[in-house]
């Protein structure tokens, strides 16, 4: 009996730890071309430039990191605000890339 006891507490540890190796251990990485794509695109346009309802063409952008940041979060002329439909990780994501297509386009 006393064997049983410990044969089944070493089997309860043991897929204690198998299964807890599962989970995803930090954030998921997200994505910022998915996030234009899906939210960006209708105004922007594919490459940035299509101006739909005035909105700023990405590629000529001036704008730094943290003020595309501020911008997609709090919105600015007809853009809307982001913040509230769009994870903090999502911003910063579509921001990032935003700014590398403004990059490669010059």
């Amino acid at each position: 009996m006393k064997y049983l006891s410990i044969f089944v507490m070493l089997l309860f540890f043991a897929l204690t730890i198998a299964c807890g190796n599962k989970t995803e251990k930090g954030p998921k990485k997200v994505s910022g071309f998915f996030v234009f794509k899906e939210y960006c695109v209708s105004c922007h346009g594919v490459d940035g430039r299509m101006g739909l309802n005035g909105a700023k063409s990405i590629p000529d952008s001036k704008l730094n990191l943290e003020e595309r940041i501020k911008h997609i979060t709090n919105g600015k002329g007809t853009m809307q605000p982001y913040k509230g439909i769009l994870t903090e990780a999502e911003i910063k994501a579509v921001a990032a890339y935003s700014f590398e297509v403004g990059k490669e386009k010059k």
